[in-house]
């Protein structure tokens, strides 16, 4: 990855180069390129090499029209865009992008396909022009002051400069707490530095910032096919073009993640497919050997059960199965895994942070690892909200057909045809109104540790709550929710990439098959009560019908109580520092977090129960990494 940074401002004087290369070199990157006209500084920076002794900085190239442009990521269309630009085949993606600026303007990162970060300066017309992919595959940060901007690929960059004033967000925090904070798609926890929502891009000028935007998820957009299997077809091929096009070159060791799930057995598949005779490496985290498991029949507590059926159906397959290392102290300390300060962790002990994947595809010498991240928003999306609006429209008969396929399966038509049909059809005071009359407190005060008072007042603003209704779909609604979000966590939690050696690609969100998922009719997910219609079948063939046919929901993250038990007194040590903090109290219903230490659970089946389960994890596990950050980032603790 390659760290873009810019400062332009209103007149000369403004920009101070020495301290924008401080704030930089700040991350530990080396300076690759540079521009600087007076108005504007322009840096590019990367990884630092084997030489101890840093690399001079090359001055930006600028182009026919004097623009000076900086590009992070890849083009996954790029042999389409350079036979559109007339430009030969193989053009380098940073290219590619500079000319569809100077030509298209604001226009051109719409017919981009891939993640990428891109910033372009032009000093005839003082105008400054950004944008960034439309699944938050790459991210850009920026601070708007009175005499200019600064944007950086990095919220560590922009706090390292001294332009860039302190202080965090109690609001956004809040909303961190609930899961809710892409409501407020552009802000951050940090109060002067705003970010690019995916799909959008900036044009500042003189002065003045605008955000345009140039993709979004269209839920009016129709697919229709004659033939049923048309629809797998179309759907087979987008998985493989999307796999395809983020496959390294030639041989390149790749490393893919593989679980008991459709998503992960899709893109390791297909990718085992298109590669061979290739190796593909694959890799599956284990909980701990000693660790007791919970008693939860519906739940696969060792992804490895199922994803070792894989392997044998693809002879170039190479797995690994790895225990993930028991957090402890250290990480917390500077430099360790867990300390951040750019923004807050989700989890006590978040997966990709302790994730033994960056470790083995540096040691496989992998330079990319595919996921099945974001299935859900595309090709494995379950369709049961459909159910919600076969009731709405009185569409009885299929709703009857899919209860009943439902009861096939072992799933009660009662509990089914409340959870997915009546409660999501109500409208939003409705089913909060439900909710009471059954004893039940809004989610917000149930899961989270959010102040009470805090809560309530993000509450008067209906932020913490479901899915917003924008159509006359239940199951439309809640898919843009699952894309704005999903892309949102991915930009606020980009920090973390920046550690891993690895460049990790996202098949199943590339934005062709996403569009197209979303443009199909509810039937191709929920079918006679089948969910996730679509991805048993496209992948019919190419998994073991074991896999194809599991129910169950996969724990990557199984052992988390034992985790969490070993850490009980480093837990009651975090919450006296965080009540030294008057943010974090207001931030923070940290009463109620000791209440939950003080009672916890005498093993972990007990544990597991969704009431005791989801305030452990929500409430002390994300409330104890909010107020962490919290009082970091008021200089407590490194």
């Amino acid at each position: 990855m390659n760290l873009l940074f810019a400062h332009v401002g209103r007149d000369d004087g403004v920009i101070d180069d020495r301290r924008s290369a401080a704030a930089v070199s700040a991350s530990g990157l080396i300076i690759r390129r540079h521009h600087d006209d007076g108005l504007a500084l322009l840096l590019q920076a990367g990884a630092a090499g084997p030489s101890s002794r840093p690399p001079r900085p090359l001055p930006c190239r600028p182009g026919p029209d004097g623009s000076v442009s900086l590009f992070d990521g890849a083009l996954y269309n790029a042999a389409e865009l350079a036979a559109t630009l007339d430009h030969p085949a193989g053009t380098e993606a940073a290219v590619l992008a500079a000319t569809a600026l100077a030509r298209q303007g604001e226009a051109a990162p719409a017919g981009w396909v891939g993640d990428f970060a891109v910033i372009r300066w032009d000093p005839a017309r003082r105008e400054l022009i950004a944008a960034i992919d439309q699944m938050g595959g790459r991210p850009l940060f920026y601070c708007c002051r009175p005499d200019g901007i600064l944007l950086a690929s990095r919220i560590d960059t922009l706090l390292a400069h001294p332009a860039v004033p302190r202080g965090l967000d109690p609001e956004i925090l809040g909303l961190t707490l609930v899961a809710a904070a892409h409501r407020r798609p552009n802000r951050t926890v940090h109060t002067a530095i705003d970010m690019l929502p995916p799909g959008h891009g900036l044009t500042w000028s003189d002065g003045r910032l605008r955000l345009w935007r140039y993709w979004q998820p269209d839920p009016t957009r129709r697919i229709r096919f004659r033939r049923d299997d048309e629809y797998v077809e179309a759907a087979r091929y987008l998985l493989e073009q999307a796999v395809a096009c983020r496959l390294p070159a030639g041989d390149e060791p790749l490393l893919c993640h593989l679980t008991a799930g459709l998503d992960s057995t899709a893109v390791a598949t297909t990718a085992a497919r298109l590669r061979d005779p290739a190796p593909l490496h694959t890799v599956t985290l284990r909980p701990q050997p000693m660790a007791v498991l919970p008693e939860a029949p519906g739940l696969i507590q060792d992804e490895w059960d199922g994803a070792r059926l894989v392997p044998p159906l693809y002879p170039n397959m190479v797995p690994h199965h790895l225990v993930a290392p028991v957090p402890t102290e250290p990480d917390e300390d500077p430099g360790g895994r867990f300390h951040r300060r750019d923004w807050p962790m989700s989890w006590l002990f978040s997966d990709g942070l302790y994730h033994p994947t960056p470790d083995l595809a540096r040691d496989l010498g992998a330079r990319v690892v595919l996921t099945g991240e974001g299935g859900n928003l595309s090709l494995s999306w379950d369709g049961r909200l459909a159910m919600a609006d076969q009731l709405r429209r009185l569409h009885l008969r299929g709703l009857a057909t899919n209860l009943a396929g439902r009861a096939r399966q072992g799933k009660s038509p009662l509990r089914e045809f409340l959870g997915w049909a009546l409660l999501p059809a109500l409208p939003p005071e409705l089913r909060l109104a439900v909710k009471r009359l059954r004893g039940r407190p809004e989610l917000w005060r149930e899961r989270s540790a959010l102040a009470p008072a805090l809560g309530e007042r993000l509450a008067e603003g209906r932020l913490t709550r479901h899915a917003p209704r924008r159509t006359a779909s239940r199951d439309a609604d809640m898919r843009i929710e699952l894309i704005e979000k999903n892309t949102f966590l991915n930009l606020a939690h980009s920090g973390h990439m920046w550690a891993d050696p690895a460049d990790r690609r996202h098949p199943l969100t590339d934005v062709r098959l996403v569009d197209f998922c979303l443009g199909l009719p509810a039937e191709q997910y929920l079918n006679r009560g089948r969910d996730r219609w679509l991805a048993r079948r496209v992948l019919a063939g190419r998994l073991p019908q074991a896999v194809l046919d599991e129910r169950r929901t996969g724990r990557e993250n199984a052992d988390w109580f034992q985790r969490m038990t070993i850490r009980r007194d480093w837990m009651m040590a975090e919450i006296e520092r965080c009540e030294a903090s008057p943010l974090a109290r207001e931030v923070l219903d940290l009463p109620r977090i000791r209440r939950l230490i003080e009672a916890w659970p005498a093993d972990a089946t007990q544990a597991s129960r969704p009431e005791t389960m989801l305030p452990l994890l929500h409430a002390v596990g994300r409330g104890l990494r909010v107020g962490q950050f919290i009082y970091r980032a008021e200089g407590g603790n490194g």
